[in-house]
């Protein structure tokens, strides 16, 4: 979990995360996040946000709050169709390119 992706009318995939970790690979990005060794669970990590991820998080809430209503309609999915995220927008394609310039 944790990708979002959004299918577009013409059939690419966007994929809108932040993109502050990466677990398979256990990279991270400096100042925003850590992986620490999970003493409960051998072999595991828990993932470290600081307060400038938690502040770019709100931002990304705030900014795009069109989006986060959409996605928590469907909490289960991981994959959405542009229609649906931007539904209120008469131009989806056009909010889509301003979530990609703010990413």
């Amino acid at each position: 979990g944790g990708s979002i992706t959004i299918d577009t009318e013409d059939g690419q995939h966007v994929d809108i995360g932040l993109g502050l970790k990466f677990a398979r690979r256990q990279l991270r990005v400096a100042g925003y996040t850590r992986a620490t060794e999970d003493s409960r669970r051998p072999g595991k990590l828990n993932w470290q946000y600081s307060q400038r991820a938690v502040e770019l998080f709100r931002a990304f809430r705030t900014d795009f709050a069109d989006l986060f209503a959409g996605v928590e309609a469907n909490p289960n999915q991981d994959k959405y169709p542009l229609s649906v995220v931007f539904k209120a927008h008469a131009d989806p394609r056009s909010r889509l390119e301003e979530l990609l310039g703010w990413l």
